[in-house]
């Protein structure tokens, strides 16, 4: 089993969070990880999601979703980037 080592977790905070409904004094985050969600909403649900995580993202801010999910066609907001082989989005 994997533990996020006490370092870290101290600089961490772990909460449950409906995901299309956030607080907008959540924060604002450099970087945002939300694998295996979009793939399982209709085309209005994602773009509610990403202008949800969009809010919360820093300016430039980073969002990595799983590599079977895509924004193409669904958010003019982020731009995809290219590293090695992974395709992360940044928000315009």
């Amino acid at each position: 089993m994997w533990r996020i080592g006490e370092e870290i977790r101290t600089l961490t905070r772990f909460a449950k969070l409906n995901l299309m409904d956030l607080p907008p004094n959540l924060g604002r985050f450099d970087f945002i990880l939300c694998r295996n969600v979009a793939i399982y909403f209709g085309l209005a649900e994602k773009e509610r999601l990403l202008e949800q995580l969009a809010a919360h993202l820093q300016p430039h801010g980073t969002l990595i979703l799983d590599s079977t999910e895509t924004l193409h066609g669904i958010s003019e907001r982020y731009i995809e980037r290219r590293s090695d082989r992974t395709i992360y989005y940044q928000l315009r």
